[in-house]
């Protein structure tokens, strides 16, 4: 029987995970897609398999292999339980939710076969994996400060916060990378508005992080750069470029990576998860508590 794969929400990000599940069902990995969402008008204009006006719906009457939700993050929890209580494996947008204490009680009451994997996607991205490699290492030495950059000329959707909805995969890429929970940093600088957010984390190693997000620009700019103990790297994800750069200034590399998308990896590495049937929680849930409790304290406007 072929693998059958609901998605809860097709707002503006959830139309990129249907796009990606319908290329999946297109390569033959998925056989059936299924959708449903409380917006009986969107939900009209979907091409899927089926839709469905509600999650309960689509649970009784498909048998689904798993489930991706794509909701605003309050409801994350109540809808991840009702998939995660049918024993099916779960694909959660980030942040897990925008309540740290309901957070950690989910992640403590989790079913121990639980397959729940949280989409922080540039986990997956080519340029950020290039960075866990051998080669790397050897170019850049070991990582001391790692600034993000994350700037759209699109306007701020409503409800959303430049600390916890931009800067939310800042804060994971920084925690990766460095090696270290956000909660033993100590901030530097912070200073955030309506639409931006600006921010330095000094850890008790000597490392540091930034991050520099916002909304309503004159450009686009989505960057991670990397400083190390013998070199520096720019990862591009606009221009798709990684450039390595020796401690003299000298380019060591620069590399067209490929256009892989990061959300179709993370497709890739769940439906992976769901072959392999091993209980698995992605990333782990101290790093995921870890930032929930970093962006409960740092956002004012976190859970309003």
């Amino acid at each position: 029987m072929g693998i059958v794969i609901g998605l809860v929400g097709c707002g503006r990000w959830g139309s990129n995970h249907l796009r990606v599940m319908k290329r999946l069902q297109s390569e033959g990995l998925v056989q059936r897609v299924v959708v449903c969402d409380v917006d009986r008008e969107r939900l009209a204009n979907i091409q899927a398999d089926a839709t469905y006006a509600n999650l309960e719906s689509m649970l009784s009457a498909e048998a689904l292999a798993a489930v991706a939700i794509a909701t605003p993050p309050e409801t994350h929890l109540g809808l991840a339980k009702k998939v995660l209580d049918k024993n099916l494996p779960l694909l959660l947008e980030k942040p897990l939710s925008n309540n740290h204490a309901a957070s950690k009680t989910f992640l403590a009451e989790l079913p121990n076969d639980s397959i729940l994997v949280v989409g922080y996607l540039l986990r997956h991205h080519e340029g950020l994996l290039q960075t866990q490699t051998a080669a790397f290492a050897k170019a850049v030495g070991n990582i001391r400060d790692v600034v993000y950059t994350r700037r759209t000329r699109r306007m701020r959707p409503d409800g959303a916060t430049p600390i916890s909805t931009l800067a939310v995969h800042a804060t994971d890429t920084l925690a990766w990378l460095l090696a270290q929970p956000l909660m033993q940093g100590e901030t530097v600088h912070a200073a955030h508005s309506e639409n931006a957010a600006s921010w330095r984390i000094r850890f008790p190693t000597g490392q540091t992080g930034a991050f520099d997000v916002a909304w309503a620009t004159s450009d686009e700019r989505r960057l991670v750069e990397i400083e190390g103990t013998r070199g520096r790297a720019r990862i591009d994800f606009g221009s798709h470029e990684m450039s390595v750069i020796d401690s003299s200034g000298v380019v060591v590399r620069t590399e067209r990576l490929a256009d892989s998308e990061p959300l179709l990896a993370e497709w890739l590495h769940f439906l992976d998860s769901i072959k392999a049937g091993s209980p698995c929680v992605f990333p782990d849930i101290d790093r995921l508590l870890d930032q929930s409790e970093w962006l409960e304290i740092n956002d004012p406007e976190n859970g309003r």
